[in-house]
């Protein structure tokens, strides 16, 4: 998930974002064991 992200991508408009691609940013939060949240829950 992160290697085809771009700081550009944050500067989208609102809808630019196919719902493969939401998809996929979800799954990379909330994946278990080695989601963003669940790092964030561990270590902040």
């Amino acid at each position: 998930m992160a290697t085809p992200w771009t700081p550009e991508i944050r500067y989208r408009p609102g809808g630019a974002v196919s719902g493969d691609e939401a998809e996929e940013m979800l799954n990379a939060v909330r994946d278990k064991p080695d989601g963003v949240l669940r790092w964030i829950m561990r270590y902040w």
